[in-house]
């Protein structure tokens, strides 16, 4: 195929790649005759500086970083109305390629690509960057093997205080935490973790931990659901690769590894056959159970004041005012309390969500599971 060659020192040679911004090019550097990867952004966004500085922030992004398995980045430019960015060129395929091929990997191999991505992820938490798009079609295999991470388009650097796209939610869903698909602006290394933790969860089982027929779904799923524990999948995994994954899984950022030294430690761990540092009594807590809410004393003084008031009220008003259905199922009221409680955005809103259901208890069992939710 033949491309149109609108860089000087920059020969074209096939094309590898292309995402919403652009299109990755596998080039020839004239002057210092080598391989590279080019990737040069739509001449449609061009024009639009918010795009333009994005390719820039990516590219400064990886020239603040210097680590055998990040993809190095060499040059950034514009020629003739394109914009680009030069990077080393990885002769190999992206992990999601090879997942899509064989289905799901061999432990020894799991722990390689994760011993692998941890170690960038450490160099880079030590920069203060953090990647917010980790997943297999972001992880490169060469020809021997390693991995590498590339793709710094979402990451968020230190001076990128409330970086988000575009107030959207960034990230792949079925490899994002929960907190990124809450808010992208508020992540730490701890959601690049949980990252490498579904990554690591598909190279087990050939799936991701929940895959989900539509985007809402999987969302969804990320945010309320338990991911199962890979074993149940895959029983052929180690018991201690097992908890480790659970653990990077864990829907609470305080509940998983804190910093990729700390999960690079029990990887080595698994790989000497030794048990990894992890509670398993912990993960149960942390997995089986939903988050209560929590509040301080002058917020359970007025969920106190404001049930005992609607409890009051809730006796005088005529009966069919007592419920929204006196015989509607516990499990769908519980269901639907959680959700309102969910949907609300603050403690105000919660305590008010709470206050609501409480008037609309039918039973005692209602009331007890209102209980049991706080």
């Amino acid at each position: 195929m033949t491309f149109a060659q609108p860089f000087k020192d920059y020969e074209i040679l096939e094309r590898i790649g292309a995402g919403a911004m652009g299109t990755v090019f596998k080039a020839r550097q004239k002057r210092l005759d080598r391989i590279v990867a080019l990737k040069v952004l739509k001449p449609s966004l061009a024009r639009n500086t918010k795009f333009v500085e994005r390719l820039r922030r990516e590219a400064r992004i990886v020239a603040s970083l210097n680590h055998p398995d990040i993809v190095a980045g060499y040059d950034l430019g514009e020629e003739g109305g394109y914009h680009f960015f030069v990077m080393e060129f990885v002769e190999g395929r992206s992990l999601a390629a090879l997942l899509k091929e064989w289905g799901s990997f061999p432990e020894h191999q799991v722990l390689d690509v994760a011993v692998r991505v941890a170690s960038a992820l450490d160099h880079a938490f030590q920069k203060g960057v953090i990647h917010r798009d980790v997943k297999p079609g972001n992880i490169l295999i060469d020809a021997s093997g390693r991995a590498k991470l590339t793709d710094m388009g979402l990451a968020k650097a230190p001076e990128d205080a409330s970086l988000t796209q575009d107030g959207a939610t960034v990230g792949t869903p079925q490899y994002i935490s929960p907190e990124q698909a809450r808010d992208p602006s508020k992540v730490d290394v701890r959601s690049d973790l949980y990252s490498l933790g579904a990554t690591m969860f598909h190279m087990c089982t050939g799936q991701p931990p929940f895959p989900g027929s539509t985007v809402g779904n999987v969302i969804h799923d990320v945010i309320h659901r338990r991911a199962p524990s890979p074993r149940t999948i895959n029983p052929g995994i180690s018991p201690g690769l097992d908890l480790v994954i659970r653990k990077l899984l864990q829907k609470e950022p305080k509940a998983r590894y804190q910093t990729p030294a700390e999960l690079l430690a029990d990887l080595e761990r698994v790989r000497r056959a030794e048990p990894p540092h992890v509670d398993e009594r912990a993960l149960e807590r942390g997995d089986g159970r939903r988050a209560r809410l929590r509040f301080g004393p002058w917020a359970w003084a007025a969920v106190t004041a404001v049930v005992a008031a609607l409890g009051a009220a809730w006796w005088w008003w005529p009966e069919p005012t007592r419920g929204r259905d006196a015989t509607e199922p516990q499990h769908a009221f519980v269901q639907r309390v959680r959700a309102s409680v969910d949907a609300a955005g603050d403690v105000r809103g919660k305590l008010r969500a709470l206050a609501v259901a409480s008037a609309e208890a039918a039973t005692d069992r209602h009331r007890r599971a209102i209980d049991e939710l706080r």
